[in-house]
């Protein structure tokens, strides 16, 4: 009965905030500055140019975040270089810098142009570096790690490690001890590597966990409490969460909800961000697949976490801000 009591709560909480920023976000689909998150409409830079920033990272870094991610320019629309993007508040960002260019060196690189794959950036407080990863799609893969003293300038290459090709994108995560491992999906398992205490290098040993089929993995974690998202194109995405990240994963179905849920709301899962100051605070950010022309004019799709006790749910919204996060998550 508790059950059901708590879900007819949070339902009527979402419907009632979602109903409360869509009247307030309406009149803002054109401000000089943003104010809510909305689906379905251009997202500019603060110079009014489109953000080119597709299947990144945030990182957030003494009171700024800072958005990594492939720049998808003209003719071509693939992806040669990195860009960064600056913001306070997660709604009104500044083109900083192409922090990570086409990669050219022939001995290592043979093929004339390298296209770059799922940036993501962590901060190492030993070395105080910042460290990118990336990585290449090519005949032979490779993970290019490269090295800033600063979340906005050029990365130097550091180091390059073989890849898989038939591994999925990535991901990293950064645990409360610093401790950092690199995750991926290979064929019918989840594997985690622990990263050298420098971040440049993958530990041979690494923990393994089933999966339901391959795809993207996304890991964050609330509290005390690990969750990994899988995700992949025309498959229902699964939730798993555990108590230690090598611990005992039990899976609990598909966290979204709402029109298209099933279908991953025709877009992929890139990253999980952990909004500052906010307890039990994420956004789940999509890059979106839809087909036509029109629908990719608006390439991302950011959505709040929420969470019904432990269970993170995320729901769909047309428009909403970041006020959701003490209104609906149900501890």
């Amino acid at each position: 009965m508790k059950s059901h009591v708590l879900d007819f709560f949070c339902f009527f909480l979402i419907i009632s905030c979602t109903v409360n920023n869509k009247q307030k976000c309406e009149r803002d689909k054109t401000p000089s500055l943003k104010t809510c998150f909305i689906q379905g409409f251009p997202w500019n830079d603060r110079e009014q140019n489109p953000i080119n920033a597709h299947n990144g990272s945030i990182l957030y870094h003494e009171g700024t975040y800072y958005w990594y991610g492939e720049a998808h320019t003209a003719p071509s629309f693939l992806p040669f270089q990195i860009n960064c993007y600056s913001s306070k508040d997660l709604l009104n960002w500044n083109f900083e810098n192409i922090v990570f260019p086409s990669l050219t060196d022939k001995a290592i690189f043979p093929q004339k142009t390298v296209i770059l794959s799922h940036p993501i950036v962590i901060y190492n407080k030993e070395t105080q570096k910042f460290v990118l990863w990336v990585k290449t799609i090519e005949s032979s893969p490779k993970i290019c790690i490269a090295l800033s003293t600063h979340p906005n300038q050029r990365f130097q290459t550091a180091n390059i490690i073989k890849g898989d090709r038939k591994e999925t994108p990535f991901t990293l995560f950064l645990d409360h001890n610093d401790k950092a491992y690199y995750v991926s999906s290979l064929k019918s398992e989840i594997r985690l590597y622990p990263l050298t205490k420098d971040y440049l290098n993958i530990q041979n040993k690494y923990h393994h966990l089933p999966s339901l089929f391959q795809g993207t993995i996304s890991l964050f974690k609330n509290g005390l409490k690990y969750h990994l998202i899988l995700s992949k194109n025309q498959e229902t995405a699964q939730l798993l969460s555990a108590d230690s990240i090598h611990g005992t994963w039990t899976t609990s179905g598909n966290p979204y909800t709402g029109p298209d849920a099933e279908k991953n709301f025709h877009a992929q899962l890139s990253f999980i961000l952990p909004v500052q100051g906010k307890s039990h605070a994420f956004i789940a950010i999509f890059d979106n697949k839809k087909d036509s022309i029109a629908e990719k004019a608006t390439p991302y799709i950011w959505l709040p976490i929420i969470f019904n006790g432990e269970s993170p749910i995320i729901p769909w919204y047309d428009t909403w801000d970041t006020t959701i996060f003490h209104e609906n998550n149900i501890q």
